[in-house]
């Protein structure tokens, strides 16, 4: 299982950025993610066995978990 760390932009960012991606699509031949699955990657974890992921969820929870959101821009 490829597993990454990602932040969601939130409803205001994907209202922004959907009329634009059939244009940026044709613009540019990348592999895209469907606008409701738009994220900002924080940091790709590689391949893990999927027996490790409620280990990983765990951590990660505990590591985020009293941090307060933030804003971009």
């Amino acid at each position: 299982m490829r597993l990454f760390v990602a932040g969601d932009p939130g409803d205001q960012v994907r209202r922004i950025l959907t009329p634009r991606w059939d244009e940026w699509r044709r613009r540019w031949d990348r592999r895209w993610v469907r606008p409701e699955n738009l994220h900002i990657t924080l940091r790709f974890l590689g391949d893990w066995p999927s027996v490790h992921r409620e280990d990983l969820d765990a951590a990660l929870f505990e590591a985020v978990w009293k941090q307060r959101a933030f804003s971009v821009g």
